[in-house]
């Protein structure tokens, strides 16, 4: 076994956390306390999809009752929902602002997920999958999928050193903490009010109509993705520091240009490289996550968008999150060999009638300054979300990146942290304006040949 090196939790500074609560928002000592008082974890797992021309193709989960119900009854933390989730285009397809996900893909990043959580510590960790109730057969793809993870799950017990093999005979099974993973379904909340009918900015994804997809597809605006992880940040921020820092300033940045913001990636490889899960930090292998973004960048390719930029802030470009992002791109890309119309060479044989590949491509944030749960990212967290951030958490020599000589965090400040805002939204706004294309000509209102994506 490799050596492990374990940052000293003799003590930790209190930090209760509240149920309900979102997990992208605690600092990992709400996060130990959750689990200290057998809080559970729930996963929320949603479609993008097409369910009437007035209805946006998202909702907003965290003011559906039903949720916050179920969180309250289990004394949950909610985890990010996960959107990018297979439909099988069985009563739409993507030009109607209906995504699909490979199933297999899917289902390997959600055992990931899932296992990555249960890891943590929390309790139990239930996937929360929500279904049409005036037509159950559209969520079929989606529950086939969630019954699989759990199931498979399930037969993975006997690898944890506490259960073993023939666990289910031994005489002490009721002792056994083996009810782990759990599945249950929702109704998906009917939300008129959410839908983006002027699409007024900022646009995103969620709250957009069929007809608004279509309508914005056609003005050529780019889609944009946030790409994150959840790790532990030092005692004095919340581990969703990465998520906020892409997505927020991007927020900004579209409600001043026009691109439609998808929903964040929050769950990507982190290697465990500064703490493992004992202190909150999440990771998915590299491989289950490459295979999940050929998923994610062939079922928004197919809604239309020309262009789509991922959001990174996390590692670096040698990092398993950008490499496997890229490698996923070159996939898509490479899958035009085998579609009809196009065939080996086809970018050799260009054709003004015939649409090509989407431009997929990958930024960090510029003018960011990051450094880990230092001065500068602190301050982000200062700036951005200042009630999930404490800085009397802090705790001298606790963490190396809390404490490198003239970059400790205890120096971090709001103003610093509005500064390199301004700097990075502004900077946003001119990529956003320089990657609009309005569809013209021959190829306008032909569908994506990306749609052929399984």
């Amino acid at each position: 076994m490799p050596s492990t090196y374990l940052h000293d939790t003799s003590f930790y500074p209190k930090d209760a956390v509240r149920f309900p609560a979102r997990l992208e928002t605690l600092r990992v000592g709400q996060i130990r306390n959750a689990v200290e008082r057998k809080g559970s974890c729930l996963l929320p797992l949603a479609t993008l999809e097409a369910i009437s021309p007035d209805q946006p193709i998202g909702f907003d989960p965290y003011v559906d009752p039903a949720l916050l119900g179920l969180a309250e009854k289990c004394q949950a933390v909610i985890a990010p929902p996960l959107w990018y989730c297979p439909t099988g285009y069985t009563h739409g397809g993507p030009e109607d602002g209906t995504f699909d996900m490979r199933l297999r893909a899917f289902a390997g990043y959600v055992h990931n997920v899932l296992s990555s959580l249960a890891e943590i510590g929390f309790h139990t960790v239930r996937m929360v999958a929500y279904v049409d109730p005036a037509d159950p057969a559209r969520s079929e793809p989606l529950l086939a999928a969630c019954r699989f993870v759990q199931a498979h799950l399930f037969n993975d017990l006997w690898k944890d050193a506490e259960i073993g093999r023939n666990w289910w005979d031994r005489p002490d099974r009721a002792q056994i903490h083996w009810q782990r993973y759990g599945l249950e379904v929702l109704n998906r909340p009917v939300q008129p009010e959410y839908a983006n009918l002027k699409e007024d900015l900022p646009l995103r994804l969620r709250q957009l109509t069929p007809r608004g997809l279509q309508s914005v597809v056609a003005k050529g605006y780019p889609l944009f993705v946030p790409s994150a992880v959840i790790e532990n940040h030092g005692n004095q921020n919340p581990v969703g520091c990465d998520g906020f820092e892409a997505r927020d300033p991007l927020m900004m940045a579209a409600g001043e240009a026009p691109a439609v913001v998808g929903p964040a990636i929050w769950f990507g490889p982190t290697g465990y490289g500064v703490s493992g899960p004992e202190l909150a930090t999440t990771d998915i292998d590299g491989m289950v996550y490459e295979a999940f973004m050929e998923g994610v960048i062939g079922g928004l390719a197919a809604m239309g968008f020309g262009e789509i930029v991922f959001v990174q802030v996390h590692q670096g470009s040698g990092g398993a999150q950008w490499n496997g992002t890229a490698m996923a791109a070159q996939a898509y890309r490479a899958s035009f060999s085998a579609r009809e119309g196009y065939g080996p060479g086809w970018a050799t044989r260009p054709d003004s009638s015939r649409r090509g590949p989407a431009i997929i491509s990958q930024i960090f944030p510029p003018h960011a300054q990051y450094d880990h749960a230092g001065k500068n990212e602190t301050s982000w967290m200062l700036h951005l979300r200042p009630q999930f951030t404490d800085l009397s958490l802090l705790r001298p020599n606790d963490y190396r990146f809390c404490w490198n000589p003239g970059n400790e965090s205890k120096l971090a400040t709001a103003d610093w942290g509005e500064t390199m805002c301004k700097k990075t939204v502004a900077a946003l706004a001119e990529i956003i304006r320089s990657k609009v294309r309005p569809v013209a000509g021959p190829a306008a209102g032909k569908q994506s040949p990306a749609t052929n994506h399984q």
